[in-house]
């Protein structure tokens, strides 16, 4: 995300005042532990565990592909890490790789039950818990501060209701749109259907894919949930905006601004963000918005980048590795953690824990809304948050140069042949970029 990689310099700047962090890529010790991380955010809650005890040292390297860097760690040249915090660490190639946390958990280390349940059930590999959720993020609809409901969530019907009224005001047929699922934020073509069962996930051999050739597809979906997600998505545009031409058309002429501004001035009813995002906004900016998180039968839109920790498998610095973490899972640390992010002024460069909403329930619901006042009254549901599907490698590339684009254009197929195009699509994509297979 744009405002996390943003962060990146300014963190090294504040880096160069914590003695105590170091960024070296020598061996560790088992007192000596090397963190590999996609989240420079961590760097203060590393510095605050080296400072507040002087048996264990936390060594940190930032390391923008995590995943492809543990597929092959020696091509970094940065030393085996200890442990690794950040995204993508969920893809089934991983899981050996880390070690089993049970050992870790109730007792007076890290209590199972702060968690939000979903979320910690999701980084089980069978009976073994190897890697623990650091933080999450979720899709929100934004719309301006008294002009709809300020109830919590929204639904995909809720939002046609609301639309339809608002283009229903304007003074000529395609003169205000409200809303489209197609622009200005794609990311919530992907979760809407998600939402809907399509299930895009890491193949899997009940539901795996095969193209043209008999080759396995490395994603699967539901081919029946896809297909009706299609119709419903041409639906929507049909019913509430008329075409895909009209709402081309509208954009091309009116939607300069970011959403959140275009909301403001009145050209949308609605816009999507990431839940990262709207929190990085200036208050004054927020104090005109109202979010809701976007969701249907229960189900909030969790995102998938959800932010995990685990330890390696034969590492060196393994107590040092478990005492963070034990440090870090404790609702106490992490409040202290957001008092020095804010002290320290990382909190206008980064939401939260770790880029987003903390796992620990306690956190997110009672200390959280101390820092972002939005959050009063309105935090996330526990039984609302289900877990998302686990991606395959190169997942980020996949979704945004073809699930997002596909999904976007798919507004004239029909029923019949979505599912084939989406294969064919897919196929003649991955021969463009093999690598990706």
């Amino acid at each position: 995300m744009a405002p996390i990689r943003g962060f990146w310099k300014h963190c090294l700047r504040t880096a160069i005042g914590l003695a105590s962090l170091l960024f070296l890529s020598c061996g560790v010790s088992n007192r000596r532990a090397l963190l590999w991380t996609d989240c420079p955010e961590i760097l203060a809650a590393v510095d605050m565990y080296n400072a507040a005890q002087t048996r264990d040292l936390v060594e940190v390297c930032y390391v923008a592909d995590l995943p492809a860097a543990l597929a092959d760690p020696a091509s970094l040249g940065k030393g085996e890490p200890s442990f690794v915090l950040g995204r993508g660490l969920k893809a089934k190639s991983l899981a050996d790789k880390f070690l089993s946390l049970n050992h870790l958990q109730n007792g007076l280390a890290i209590q199972t039950k702060a968690f939000y349940p979903g979320l910690l059930q999701a980084g089980r590999r069978g009976k073994d818990q190897i890697l623990l959720p650091v933080s999450f993020n979720i899709l929100l609809i934004v719309g301006k501060r008294g002009v709809e409901s300020p109830a919590s969530s929204i639904s995909m019907d809720e939002i046609r209701r609301s639309t339809l009224i608002f283009n229903d005001t304007g003074t000529a047929k395609g003169e205000r749109l409200g809303f489209s699922p197609r622009w200005p934020d794609e990311d919530f073509l992907f979760q809407w259907a998600q939402i809907r069962g399509v299930g895009f996930g890491e193949s899997n051999p009940e539901e795996e894919k095969k193209d043209s050739k008999g080759e396995i597809l490395p994603l699967s979906w539901n081919a029946d949930a896809l297909d009706s997600a299609v119709v419903a998505l041409s639906d929507f545009i049909r019913q509430v905006n008329g075409s895909p031409e009209t709402e081309d058309a509208y954009a091309f002429k009116y939607l300069f601004a970011p959403g959140y501004q275009d909301v403001d001035s009145g050209k949308l009813l609605f816009t999507a963000m990431d839940s990262s995002s709207f929190f990085l906004l200036p208050p004054l900016t927020r104090a005109k918005l109202e979010f809701r998180y976007f969701g249907d039968s229960g189900r909030l839109a969790v995102r998938d980048d959800i932010t995990y920790a685990g330890i390696l498998n034969h590492a060196g610095g393994r107590r040092a590795a478990e005492g963070f973490l034990r440090w870090l899972f404790k609702p106490q640390n992490q409040a202290a953690f957001l008092e020095r992010s804010k002290t320290l002024r990382i909190s206008e460069s980064a939401f939260g824990v770790a880029g987003g909403f903390s796992t620990l329930s306690e956190v997110t619901e009672a200390i959280l809304p101390k820092y972002y006042s939005d959050l009063a009254g309105k935090v996330p549901a526990s039984g609302s948050l289900r877990p998302p599907a686990t991606m395959p490698p190169y997942w980020d590339r996949i979704k945004k140069e073809f699930v997002l684009p596909w999904l976007s254009a798919s507004t004239g197929l029909g029923a019949a042949s979505a599912e084939a195009a989406f294969i064919s699509a897919f196929e003649a994509y991955l021969d463009k970029n093999p690598g990706l297979r």
